[in-house]
């Protein structure tokens, strides 16, 4: 692939849980605008890479992570509610 963007692993912090994501970006000087991937059931991952890739091409940042007990994330997805789900989606934003 010609065009290949920086990916940058990141953490946020959400109800005593860190997440574990990738941040990948254009290779230009921002600022962008901005993409969060939320999985849906299941365990989910952050492999979006296609995605992120033509997103980065679009001139879109964007971050996918990993839920909670999934990859390098700690905690337990499996007893999260839609408002825990709403609350981790806000604290990747922030």
């Amino acid at each position: 692939m010609l065009f290949t963007p920086p990916v940058a692993e990141l953490s946020f912090h959400h109800d005593g849980d860190v997440l574990v994501g990738d941040l990948v970006r254009p290779p230009w000087p921002g600022p962008y605008p901005a993409v969060v991937f939320v999985e849906g059931s299941g365990p989910g991952g952050r492999d979006q890479r296609d995605w992120q890739t033509r997103l980065a091409a679009a001139g879109f940042a964007s971050l996918a992570y990993d839920k909670p007990g999934s990859g390098a994330s700690t905690g337990d997805w499996t007893r999260q509610t839609l408002t825990d789900r709403a609350g981790e989606t806000l604290a990747a934003v922030g």
